[in-house]
């Protein structure tokens, strides 16, 4: 088999663990596999990605993003980071993303439910109350795991502030720390 298609099947991280076990036991021939619209763990999406990296392992498309845009902005992120921004838990990109043009794209990542970025530095990146506008949307639409964001040495404005404080009065806003 070099295709196994699964999205939107309601597999969860029990799931996750023996299709990662079942790979790993034979790895040599599948080249895309798509679990878009599932709910991994942390783990499970680290099991997978490990799986990757296995030198018999065959597979070139991994696909857990739901929407295309989160899936290029994840390709974007790691063509800057050299890494899975999936995994990551802590994203520092100080001056690394250029303007609110940057700030959009990077914001499909945010909005889908497999990112679990909790420490967010976005520090001079040019970004105005327009990207602003952009990150407070992805943010609303997927709040649950962000506890500290830095925006310090950005172009924000009266107009960002404001967007930034109608985030944090959501109830689901996990927010502790903003620079």
């Amino acid at each position: 088999m070099e295709t196994l298609k699964l999205a939107d099947c309601g597999i969860t991280g029990v799931g996750y663990a023996a299709l990662a076990s079942a790979l790993k036991s034979n790895p040599s021939h599948l080249e895309e596999l798509d679990l878009r619209g599932n709910d991994p763990g942390d783990s499970e999406v680290k099991l997978l990605l490990e799986l990757q990296q296995d030198p018999a392992c065959k597979l070139q498309t991994l696909r857990l993003l739901k929407s295309d845009a989160a899936e290029q902005a994840c390709a974007y992120l790691t063509s800057i980071l050299h890494e899975n921004p999936l995994l990551l838990t802590e994203l520092d990109l100080e001056g690394k993303i250029p303007g609110d043009s940057g700030v959009k794209q990077f914001c499909a990542l945010l909005e889908d439910s497999h990112c679990r970025i909790e420490t967010l530095k976005l520090k001079g990146c040019s970004m105005t109350d327009e990207g602003c506008a952009s990150l407070t949307s992805a943010l609303a639409t997927n709040p649950s795991h962000l506890t500290r964001l830095n925006l310090s040495d950005n172009k924000l404005g009266d107009s960002g502030v404001k967007q930034i404080s109608t985030l944090l009065r959501m109830p689901d806003c996990k927010l502790q720390t903003l620079a």
